[in-house]
């Protein structure tokens, strides 16, 4: 078995758990896989959630709404989720989504 593509890491004392993409370019063959680690961080239970895309450079759009239908799944609970990454990715995200998903831009 390979790298885990997203893996998960949590911070009890934080009380948050965040999903690192491994991958690049989040192309439309990962769009299972993401689907599953979305649903593994949901799992967590933290009440602060977080995507980091700082790794990413290129995303289909279907992978976009996955992120989107898990904050807002997360809203439901009344948890939070923060999307982390870089410029260009960022861009794309408030270009789709506007600002239904918080985003915090690293370098």
């Amino acid at each position: 078995m390979g790298v885990e593509r997203f893996p998960i890491s949590l911070n009890v004392e934080g009380q948050k758990a965040t999903l690192t993409a491994e991958e690049p370019h989040m192309e439309t063959h990962l769009a299972e896989e993401f689907e599953a680690a979305c649903e593994r961080l949901l799992d967590t239970g933290q009440p602060e959630l977080v995507v980091d895309f700082c790794r990413v450079q290129t995303i289909q759009s279907c992978l976009i709404g996955e992120v989107a239908k898990t904050k807002v799944i997360a809203s439901e609970d009344k948890r939070r989720l923060l999307l982390v990454a870089n410029a260009r990715i960022a861009e794309i995200f408030k270009m789709i989504l506007s600002d239904l998903v918080e985003i915090e831009v690293k370098q």
